[in-house]
């Protein structure tokens, strides 16, 4: 199907398209493309989300499971629809921080008890049990109880611990390039780099 170019991406043209070449073909022509990665691109509609496009209809699971998780609590962007079999899904587009900007956003979230990427780094690590900090038992300790505590009166933390802990995402997923700030203010996880 060849398909006009058009100004503007357009959602109810976009969810009556069944056939992978057709999504493709469209998003090619009504949407910026923002990033690629194994399994998946993702498109800019220009209308405060983004479009998740699985490139093989077998591929989906990836797709199939941030949707899921979208609806969790975990501090992820949301999912506003999908498509059925789960080949694409439209996203809320959130913007990308770096460096001192999570370091902030992430003592914002966790009211002060972290102070940067790197700590929620060591306190994820040892209530994972996954931490250099096994070595030195009483640090483990302190870094335990400061998890426990966020796991007590956190939301934020809480989401997050709980979407890494249920879908056994490694921590190296939650590197600097993969945080942003919706809407809302709230500080998410771009790709949690799940595959289902």
């Amino acid at each position: 199907m060849l398909l006009e170019k058009r100004e503007a991406f357009d959602m109810a043209t976009f969810t009556r398209l069944k056939s992978l070449d057709d999504i493709e073909e469209y998003l090619d022509f009504h949407a910026k493309v923002l990033g690629s990665g194994d399994e998946r691109t993702v498109y800019d509609t220009g209308l405060g989300y983004v479009i998740k496009f699985s490139r093989k209809h077998d591929e989906v699971n990836q797709n199939k499971t941030e949707a899921h998780i979208a609806v969790s609590g975990a501090p992820v962007p949301r999912v506003f629809i999908h498509a059925p079999d789960y080949r694409w899904l439209a996203v809320e587009k959130v913007r990308p921080l770096k460096g001192k900007q999570i370091d902030a956003e992430v003592s914002a979230e966790t009211g002060g008890r972290l102070k940067s990427l790197d700590d929620l780094h060591e306190v994820l690590n040892a209530a994972l049990r996954e931490s250099w900090t096994a070595d030195d038992p009483a640090e483990h300790q302190h870094l335990e109880a400061i998890h426990r505590r966020l796991m007590a009166q956190n939301d934020w933390y809480m989401g997050l611990f709980n979407m890494i802990h249920k879908h056994e995402l490694v921590i190296d997923e939650l590197h600097e390039a993969n945080w942003g700030v919706n809407a809302k203010g709230t500080l998410v996880l771009l790709d949690p780099g799940v595959g289902g």
